[in-house]
């Protein structure tokens, strides 16, 4: 199994975000957040996550959605990145296939 992080960028996510998180545990090697400045319970959320062995979050000044993007991506060492929003679940069948996304040597 190749290895995949999964990106995302939120704000004032706290209804959603647990609901992401449980979605891509067990099928990612590290999860990193950027968050624009909530004000509900998100930072809470990202405190308390202890689910993914590399979770990483930090505070970031929403400057434009593309910098944004930019800097989430610059922060992946992994080979696939999975973008998700914190609305977003990953299905029983997409979490299938990217348990098994193979390494870039099987010549995918």
């Amino acid at each position: 199994m190749a290895k995949l992080t999964a990106i995302l960028l939120v704000r004032n996510e706290e209804l959603q975000l647990s609901s992401c998180l449980s979605s891509i545990s067990g099928i990612c090697d590290s999860v990193i957040v950027l968050d624009t400045g909530s004000t509900d319970g998100t930072i809470s959320i990202l405190n308390s996550e202890t689910r993914f062995n590399n979770f990483h979050w930090e505070s970031y000044e929403l400057d434009g959605f593309g910098s944004a993007r930019q800097k989430l991506l610059s922060l992946v060492e992994t080979e696939w990145t999975l973008w998700i929003d914190a609305d977003e679940t990953v299905s029983p069948e997409l979490q299938e296939w990217l348990a098994n996304i193979p390494n870039s040597n099987n010549g995918y």
